[in-house]
C-alpha cells in the first residue's frame, strides 16, 4: 500500500511540473509555463512598479561623452538635460527602451514580416503579406540612403546605442509582461529597425488608395454617371493652398500624356476587407493662426493627429534640453527626436496628405504560373525574391515572390482580387535624401529658412507639415515626393500591357505646394485636397477627405482674439459638416402628412439638433441610421454588389446635392420595376431607419452616441486584460473630434509661441508600456473628458522641483 502511494505521489509530482514547465494552447491562446510566469524571481510579479514612479537612481552609462540628468515628472515624462545634442538622443533612446521595449520591439517585427518565429503559424499570413508589399526591403533600401548622411545617421546610431544599453542592464525578471506572456527576448537595436518603423507608418499612412473600389464602382455605373458622381473636387471645398498662390507655367518637358484611364470594364473580386461607405476614418487636423488674429499677438499652432489608438499609446512624450535646442513634444518609441512639437523658437506639426503614391497594374500574363507578363511588344521574365519565414513550433517556410517591373506581384491566390496584380508604391523607392534629418533638424530650427530647409528632403509617407515661430510667421507645406501623372492615372488599377506607365519623374520642387503668412491669418489642413484646380500637375485621391478641412476653414474666418482656451474648444469641437449637409436637403424631402405619430416626433428632434455629435445625446444616433439605410437605397447599383465586391461610394457631399434633382437615374431602385424618385428614396429610407431607431430605444432606453459608439482602446497585441473599458466620448468620424470606435486624436497639442511658450497637450494612454503600471493608462479619462496639460517647457531641472517623482544622476 505504501509502495502503490508513493508512487502516486511521485507521479502526480511528476506531471505538475511537467504542467508547470509546458506551454499550452487553448484554441488560438497560448499560455506561458506557469512555473516561469509565477517565478517570484522573473515571473510577472516583477512587473509592479513602484506607486510613487521612478526612484532616484545615480548610475554609469558608457556612450555617453558628457555626464547627463533624467528628471521624471508626476506622468511619467522624462526631461532629458545634456551637454549635447547627440547625448541627448542617446538618453531619448535609453529613456524609449526602458518604458516602451515591447512595443518597440512588436512593431518592428510586425512591419518585417517576422510574428511567426514568436506567435507561430497564426500570424503567418499577415508575415507573407508585409514581406510581399516590400517593408523589410524599403527599409534597408532606405537605411543604406539614410548612411549617405553621416550627421543625422550618427544620431540614429546614438539612439540606437542608447536602446541598447538599456538592454545590458535588463535580467530576466526585469523583461516586460508581454514577453514573458509570448516567450521570448528582445533583440538588439539598429538603425534598420528604426527604418522599419518609418516603413510601418508609410503603409499606415501613404499605401491607402481608392483603386479597386473605383474601378469596380466605374464599370458598374459606366463612364457618364460614374464621374458625375465622383468628382476630383466639390463645389465649396477648401482645398489647403488658398487660391491666391500662383503656380509657374509647367515646361514642355515635364507635360504627360493627355488622359490615362485605366481598366474600366471588368469586375474584380472577391471582396476583401471592405471599408466604410466613407473610408478608414483615420486623418489628422492641424491649424496655425497669425498674431493679428489673436488675443495676446502671439501666433498659435494646434495639431492632432487621428490614428488607430492602442495601448500601448504611438506616441511618447519627451522633453529635451541641451546647448543646441530646448525642445518638447511627441515622438515614435523607436524613432529619435521630437516629431511634433516645439522648442524655444518655433512650433511643427504634421496631418497625412492623401496624394495616391500607390498605383495597382493588372499584368498581361503570357502564362498560367505568372512567370512571363507583356509590356508593349516586349515579353519580360519576373525576378524571384524568396523570403524565409522562421514559425515557432513548425518548420520555416519559403515565400517566393514575384517581381516585375512596377513592383512585387501581392497575390496569386483565387480568393484575391489582387490576384496577379502588381504594385508600384513610392515607400518602396530609395529615398536618396535626408529623410530621419527632418525630424532632427526641426529639433533644432530657429526660423522660417531653418524650416522650409529641414523639410526639404522628406520624401514618404507626404505630410503637411505645419509651422509658426514667435516672429509671429506661420506656414504650411505640402512635403513628398510625388510622381508627375497622366490625367486619371492611378486613380483606377491601370493596364500593366501599356507602356509608359512607369513613374518616370516627379513633381519639381519649384511646384511645391506651400502657403507662407496667408491674407487669411491662418494655415490648415485635415486630410482634404491640397489644391484647387488650378494647380499644374494632376494628382488623385488616395484618401481625400473635404469636410473637416471645410468646417475649420469656415470657423476660422470669423474667429478673432483667439485665445489657447479657444483652440482647445475647436480641437473638441463635434459639430460634423457632413451632417449638415446632407440632413437638411434629407428633411426638406420629408412630407411631413405621411408619416406616422413616432415618426413625426423624431423628424422633430432631427430639427431641433445642431449637428453635434454629444455623447449624451440620442439624435446623432438616428441621424447615421437614416444616413446609412438612404446611402444604401440610393445607392443599390453599387451596394446590392458590395458582398462580393470592394466597392467604393459616393461621398454624401455628392449626394446631398443630388437630392434637389429627383429625377435622376440614381434614385432607381433595380428590385422594383417602377422608377422611384429621390422624394420616395429618402422617404422610404426614413421609415426604415426611424424601425431601427425605436428598436433601440425600446431594448436600452438609456442609449446614446457615446453608448452607442461604444470607443475602445485596445492593447497592441489585442490581450483583453491590458485594453481599456469601453469609453463614453464624444465626437464622430467627420467631426473636429474625430473619435470613432478604435481612432482619433491620438495628441492633442496647443502651443502658444511667442517671446514666452506656452503648451498643452495630451493622448489617450500613458507613458509607461507597462500594465503594472500607474502611468500605463493614466490620460485616458482627461482625454475622454476633453482636458489637456500644461506641458512643463522648462530651462533647468531645478524647476521641476514640484512635479518631480524621479531623477536620474547619468555618468559617462
Amino acid at each position: 500500500m505504501r509502495i502503490t502511494t508513493n508512487i502516486l505521489r511521485i507521479a502526480l509530482f511528476l506531471l505538475v511540473t511537467y504542467a508547470l514547465k509546458t506551454t499550452w494552447r487553448l484554441k488560438e491562446a497560448q499560455l506561458p509555463p506557469l512555473a516561469s510566469f509565477f517565478s517570484p524571481f522573473s515571473g510577472f510579479w516583477q512587473n509592479a512598479d513602484p506607486i510613487d514612479g521612478p526612484a532616484n537612481l545615480t548610475f554609469q552609462l558608457d556612450g555617453l561623452s558628457e555626464g547627463a540628468e533624467i528628471v521624471w515628472d508626476d506622468r511619467g515624462v522624462p526631461h532629458i538635460f545634456a551637454t549635447n545634442y547627440r547625448d541627448a538622443i542617446f538618453l531619448q533612446g535609453y529613456a524609449h527602451a526602458a518604458d516602451r521595449l515591447w512595443q518597440m520591439d512588436f512593431s518592428t517585427r510586425a512591419a518585417a514580416g517576422r510574428l511567426s518565429e514568436i506567435l507561430g503559424p497564426i500570424a503567418l499570413e499577415f508575415d507573407k503579406e508585409k514581406r510581399r508589399r516590400g517593408l523589410l526591403d524599403a527599409a534597408i533600401n532606405t537605411e543604406r540612403s539614410w548612411r549617405k548622411f553621416p550627421g543625422s545617421y550618427d544620431l540614429l546610431n546614438a539612439y540606437s546605442e542608447g536602446v541598447n544599453a538599456y538592454l545590458t542592464t535588463l535580467e530576466s525578471g526585469d523583461l516586460p509582461l508581454e514577453y514573458k506572456l509570448l516567450q521570448y527576448e528582445p533583440e538588439p537595436w539598429s538603425p534598420l529597425k528604426t527604418c522599419l518603423f518609418f516603413k510601418s507608418m508609410s503603409e499606415v499612412l501613404c499605401s491607402r488608395n481608392k483603386d479597386l473600389g473605383t474601378t469596380n464602382a466605374r464599370a458598374i455605373l459606366g463612364d457618364s454617371l460614374f464621374h458625375e458622381l465622383y468628382p476630383p473636387i466639390f463645389d465649396g471645398e477648401e482645398p489647403i493652398i488658398p487660391d491666391e498662390v500662383t503656380w509657374a507655367e509647367v515646361p514642355d518637358s515635364l507635360l504627360p500624356m493627355k488622359e490615362m484611364p485605366g481598366i474600366k470594364e471588368v469586375l474584380f473580386g472577391v471582396k476583401k476587407d471592405q471599408e466604410g461607405p466613407e473610408g478608414s476614418g483615420i486623418g489628422s487636423n492641424n491649424w496655425a493662426v497669425s498674431p493679428e488674429k489673436t488675443a495676446n499677438g502671439s501666433a498659435i499652432l494646434c495639431n492632432d493627429p487621428h490614428l488607430k489608438l492602442t495601448l500601448p499609446s504611438v506616441w511618447y512624450e519627451t522633453h529635451i534640453v541641451c546647448p543646441e535646442t530646448n525642445v518638447y513634444g511627441v515622438g515614435f518609441p523607436g524613432a529619435p527626436g521630437i516629431i511634433i512639437g516645439f522648442n524655444e523658437h518655433i512650433a511643427f506639426g504634421f496631418t497625412n496628405s492623401g496624394i495616391d503614391v500607390f498605383d495597382w497594374y493588372l499584368m498581361d500574363w503570357k502564362d498560367e504560373q505568372m512567370t512571363r507578363y507583356q509590356i508593349g511588344d516586349k515579353i519580360f521574365d519576373v525576378d524571384y525574391r524568396i523570403d524565409t519565414i522562421l514559425v515557432k513550433g513548425k518548420p520555416p517556410v519559403l515565400d517566393s515572390v514575384k517581381i516585375t517591373k512596377y513592383g512585387p506581384v501581392f497575390s496569386e491566390s483565387m480568393a484575391s482580387p489582387y490576384r496577379g496584380m502588381a504594385f508600384q508604391w513610392i515607400a518602396n523607392e530609395d529615398p536618396g535624401t535626408d529623410e530621419i534629418g527632418t525630424f532632427l533638424s526641426l529639433n533644432l530650427s530657429k526660423d522660417l529658412e531653418d524650416y522650409k530647409a529641414g523639410i526639404s528632403g522628406f520624401t514618404s509617407p507626404a505630410q503637411n507639415m505645419i509651422y509658426a515661430d514667435k516672429a509671429g510667421n506661420i506656414a504650411l507645406t505640402v512635403q513628398g515626393r510625388f510622381p508627375i501623372k497622366a490625367y486619371q492615372q492611378g486613380r483606377f488599377i491601370l493596364d500593366g500591357s501599356m507602356e509608359g506607365l512607369e513613374w518616370e519623374a516627379y513633381i519639381p520642387d519649384e511646384f511645391k505646394m506651400r502657403t507662407i503668412n496667408p491674407e487669411r491669418g491662418y494655415v490648415s489642413s485635415a486630410n482634404q485636397r491640397p489644391t484647387s484646380e488650378k494647380y499644374p500637375f494632376y494628382y488623385s485621391s488616395g484618401d481625400f477627405r473635404p469636410y473637416r478641412g471645410t468646417i475649420v476653414n469656415l470657423k476660422l474666418d470669423t474667429m478673432k482674439d483667439i485665445t489657447p482656451e479657444k483652440m482647445k474648444q475647436l480641437q473638441l469641437d463635434n459639430q460634423s459638416l457632413q451632417a449638415m449637409r446632407l440632413l437638411p436637403p434629407m428633411m426638406s424631402r420629408i412630407e411631413r402628412s405621411s408619416l406616422t405619430k413616432k415618426e413625426t416626433t423624431f423628424l422633430s428632434e432631427l430639427s431641433g439638433w445642431k449637428f453635434n455629435y454629444e455623447r449624451s445625446l440620442q439624435i446623432p444616433i438616428l441621424f447615421e441610421l437614416w444616413r446609412n439605410s438612404f446611402r444604401m437605397m440610393a445607392l443599390d447599383e453599387l451596394t446590392s454588389k458590395m458582398s462580393k465586391f470592394d466597392v467604393r461610394l459616393p461621398r454624401d457631399w455628392k449626394m446631398a446635392e443630388l437630392i434637389s434633382d429627383s429625377t435622376n437615374i440614381i434614385w432607381d431602385n433595380l428590385s422594383t420595376e417602377e422608377r422611384e424618385s429621390a422624394i420616395e428614396i429618402i422617404r422610404s429610407s426614413y421609415s426604415k431607419a426611424c424601425a431601427q431607431y425605436d428598436s433601440l430605444l425600446m431594448s436600452d432606453e438609456t442609449i446614446d452616441w457615446g453608448k452607442y459608439k461604444g470607443t475602445r482602446i485596445m492593447h497592441l497585441a489585442r490581450i483583453e486584460a491590458f485594453s481599456s473599458d469601453t469609453l463614453y466620448t464624444s465626437g464622430a468620424a467627420e467631426a473636429l473630434n474625430a473619435i470613432k470606435k478604435d481612432e482619433g486624436p491620438s495628441w492633442r497639442m496647443v502651443v502658444e509661441i511667442g517671446d514666452e511658450v506656452n503648451a498643452w497637450g495630451i493622448y489617450p494612454g500613458g507613458q509607461s508600456g507597462n500594465p503594472g503600471n500607474r502611468n500605463y493608462a493614466r490620460m485616458i479619462h482627461d482625454w475622454q473628458e476633453g482636458k489637456y496639460y500644461p506641458l512643463k517647457f522648462v530651462d533647468s531641472p531645478d524647476d521641476l522641483a514640484d512635479c518631480r517623482t524621479g531623477q536620474w544622476i547619468i555618468k559617462k
